[in-house]
């Protein structure tokens, strides 16, 4: 460490170690790992090697997921999904499928054992939530569907429009990634006793999954 220290922080235990942010005074932030000795302690991978972003990854938004450390980190300008099994070349950037690099993304957690994510891939849309696809270490889009939600935001009253698709439930979810309700064989949802905020309303129907966004007021 320099003189500042290494300021580590964002700590996440991973098969019987810690990962997590620090920096040595030759390397900016960056993602390290510890298994309690100061030998078992050291940089698991220089993900920036720009003079971007102060010229650190930043690691952030840690998540365990089938066995592998899912994080957030930059590689110069943008914030992209990345994944490591603990070891240097196992740290490796996850791209999307179809789009383009993303300029951001942020808020991972966890839902019914899939992985979703905040995240902007494509330049004429802003933030948007998307899951990993694990068969093919993708990024699939679950909100430019063919499934709509209405008004947004809403007070009272969250009407979807499936396309005849045969709603069969429909999951409201926290930022948090906590279930708040769960309707069956319904193209509407009361909302009206959630607080106002973000949420996502998570549509299953006879076809495919979709989750969308919205704002209650």
């Amino acid at each position: 460490p320099d003189d500042n220290g290494s300021s580590p922080s964002y700590f996440m235990e991973f098969n019987g170690k810690v990962y997590f942010q620090a920096t040595d005074g030759i390397h900016a932030e960056e993602l390290w790992v510890t298994d309690g000795t100061e030998a078992g302690t050291y940089m698991v991978k220089d993900i920036n090697t720009t003079t971007q972003n102060y010229g650190g990854s930043f690691p952030d938004n840690f998540t365990v997921y089938n066995n592998k450390l899912y994080f957030t980190a930059a590689d110069g300008n943008s914030t992209h999904l990345w994944v490591t099994d603990g070891t240097e070349a196992g740290t490796v950037k996850i791209a999307p499928a179809t789009y383009e690099e993303p300029t951001s993304v942020n808020y991972l957690f966890l839902f019914e054992d899939e992985l979703f994510f905040m995240a902007q891939y494509q330049t004429s849309v802003g933030k948007e939530l998307y899951k990993l696809d694990a068969t093919t270490m993708g990024v699939a889009d679950y909100s430019l569907e063919k499934i709509n939600i209405y008004p947004n935001p809403v007070k009272d009253v969250l009407h979807i429009l499936d396309n005849n698709l045969n709603t069969q439930i429909i999951s409201i979810i926290s930022t948090t990634g906590q279930v708040v309700q769960k309707i069956f064989n319904q193209n509407q949802v009361d909302v009206s006793s959630l607080s106002p905020g973000i949420y996502y309303a998570k549509i299953e129907t006879n076809e495919n999954i979709v989750v969308k966004k919205f704002i209650k007021k």
